[in-house]
């Protein structure tokens, strides 16, 4: 059973693949997007997760049907001759950059635990670039990220970086360059610097248990003063304190549905909140 946040983002995504003249992945790339998992905890990892990546590869960096129809400033005016009103601010102010994927399968016990699928990922896609370049995948014929215009998979979106990060209920954490490495092969988990982890798994935390304005605006949750709308914005060194006493997303056990008691978040009330770090308090 999978779930998949930003189904308002779907129109664009729809847009998005009317206008693509690239082709469809064959099987053959489809057996690769699968072999992901030998990177992985489970054999769940790229049946669920790497296959929602791509359902979802325009969605991250396209604008929600809310926003495309606000995000311009109005033209015109009244019939009455009225000047026209100022629109909220621009579109790509308001461009959603992360969504989450999550995926609930096991049943709690020692049988099924290395098989589970339960896990929790952020994809993000942001001018910010978390990870140095990784010579792994640098004579591969699929590395996008040696052109600088791929963000991910079928993504064009020149100076922007998609990226993924995994959470499973295994204890298990992955972190993938999707422009670099669109197949998943290369987990960099290792090679992120904390502060860059410590933004991922908190924006990853404000979406697991998320509603309504704040599933399309993660950001609202951790910087509720509104001065961070973009994950660019979270990178800001005046918030490494705060990012770094969030406390880290957890997973109990392996089970097949959502619990929330079961998915561990600072927006359960756990450890330190946003709202104490005030803008003064920030280094």
């Amino acid at each position: 059973m999978e779930r998949m946040e930003g189904t308002e983002d779907m129109e664009g995504t729809e847009a998005a693949a009317r206008n693509d003249t690239s082709s469809p992945p064959s099987p053959a790339a489809a057996g690769i997007a699968g072999s992901s998992a030998a990177n992985g905890t489970a054999v769940g990892n790229s049946t669920q997760g790497t296959a929602a990546v791509n359902i979802t590869a325009a969605a991250g960096n396209s604008t929600s049907s809310n926003n495309s129809t606000s995000g311009a400033p109005t033209s015109g005016g009244g019939s009455d001759g009225t000047k026209p009103t100022t629109g909220p601010p621009a579109r790509g102010a308001l461009r959603r950059d992360a969504m989450i994927l999550e995926g609930w399968n096991g049943d709690g016990t020692e049988r099924t635990f290395t098989l589970a699928a339960h896990y929790k990922s952020l994809r993000v896609c942001t001018e910010a670039r978390l990870l140095n370049a990784s010579t792994t995948n640098a004579s591969s014929s699929t590395n996008a990220a040696a052109s600088g215009l791929f963000s991910a998979r079928y993504v064009l979106d020149p100076g922007v970086t998609c990226y993924k990060y995994t959470v499973w209920c295994q204890g298990n954490w992955e972190l993938y360059d999707l422009a670099a490495d669109p197949f998943e092969l290369n987990n960099r988990i290792q090679a992120a610097p904390a502060r860059a982890l410590n933004r991922l798994d908190a924006v990853l935390s404000a979406l697991v248990h998320c509603s309504g304005a704040s599933c399309r605006n993660p950001y609202s949750l951790l910087h509720p003063g509104g001065d961070v709308r973009s994950f660019a914005g979270t990178m800001d060194p005046r918030h490494d304190r705060m990012y770094d006493s969030l406390v880290k997303l957890s997973i109990k056990k392996c089970v097949n549905a959502y619990l929330p008691a079961n998915e561990v978040t600072w927006t359960q009330g756990v450890g330190p909140q946003p709202f104490q770090f005030s803008a003064a308090s920030r280094p």
